[in-house]
């Protein structure tokens, strides 16, 4: 299950992003949901990919976004 997050950023318009798993590598990226990028950077597991964003120093911070069923 993806887990999706806002992110708000010094510099740039906020984006929504998803931590996946890519499958050809066993491992999670981030996937830009706003504009449709796919970041070349992979982590062993989400909580390394949400620590790699909290040390980012232009994203001022995050929330996670709760998709209600419809």
């Amino acid at each position: 299950m993806p887990h999706k997050y806002r992110v708000f950023r010094k510099t740039k318009p906020k984006c929504d992003v998803m931590i996946c798993l890519d499958r050809a590598t066993g491992k999670y990226c981030f996937v830009n949901i706003t504009s449709g990028h796919v970041c070349a950077c992979r982590f062993d597991s989400v909580e390394d990919a949400l620590k790699d964003m909290r040390h980012r120093p232009e994203v001022t911070y995050f929330e996670p976004i709760n998709d209600k069923p419809v």
